[in-house]
Order: C-alpha cells, then sequence, then structure tokens
C-alpha cells in the first residue's frame, strides 16, 4: 500500500516546509512511523493533543480517529484514503456537505495515489 512507505508523506513534507509550514508528527512511540524533517510528539494524552489540534487548525492525515478528533475542535482536515472495496465504503465512511447543516465543510478526501492534490488543491 503506498502509504505504508515513507516516499509520499516525505514528499508532502518537504513541499510544506517549502511553503513555511514545519510538520509536526503526532502519535504513539510504541507505533511509529518515524518521518523525517518532522518535529515529533509523542505519548501525549488525547486532551492535550486536543488542544494541539485547536490550536493547529489543519491536519493532513489517514482515515483515522486524528481527523474526527481535529474536526470536533474546530479544525480543517485534509484526508487520505483508499480505493472503495469491501472493507472501505466512502459512502459509509465521509463527511459530506448535507452532514454541516448549512455550515462549510471542513473535510476533504483524497485517494492515496492522489496525495499531490492535498498540495494543490488545499494548502
Amino acid at each position: 500500500m503506498l502509504f505504508r512507505s515513507t516516499s509520499a508523506w516525505n514528499f508532502i513534507i518537504d513541499e510544506l516546509i517549502k511553503r513555511g509550514y514545519t510538520p509536526l508528527q503526532f502519535g504513539l512511540s510504541k507505533n511509529p512511523t518515524s518521518l523525517e524533517k518532522t518535529v515529533k510528539i509523542l505519548d501525549i494524552p488525547l486532551r492535550i493533543l486536543a488542544a494541539c489540534y485547536y490550536h493547529i487548525g489543519n491536519l493532513i492525515a489517514l482515515d483515522s480517529g486524528d481527523h474526527h478528533l481535529m474536526l470536533s475542535v474546530g479544525g480543517k482536515v485534509n484526508i487520505l484514503h483508499p480505493p472503495s472495496g469491501p472493507l472501505y465504503n466512502t459512502t459509509n465512511w465521509h463527511y459530506t456537505e448535507d452532514l454541516w447543516k448549512g455550515e462549510l465543510c471542513r473535510a476533504k478526501y483524497y485517494l492515496f495515489d492522489k496525495y499531490k492534490d492535498i498540495l494543490n488543491n488545499y494548502l
């Protein structure tokens, strides 16, 4: 799978740095995906993570709990996901405009192999 390797993430990270961003990498030290050129913030309590996300306001992530947390604190998310298949159905898992009840949808989805579109379309 494309996002098991770090090459696509490193491309995104390099582009963010060129644009003046400081890429932060949150996670658990027991389950690391070590990405170069990121500031690692590991093993922090959920409450502190939510506070960090509130202040950061923008997240690039896989379709995981992190993007739900970012949305819950009012942030924007850029979500990389696999194509629909037997184990993942985009109609069941994606936030859509109709769920936001008049508010601008703050979730944007990108297929794994279209990861460069995040940099072209959103940031």
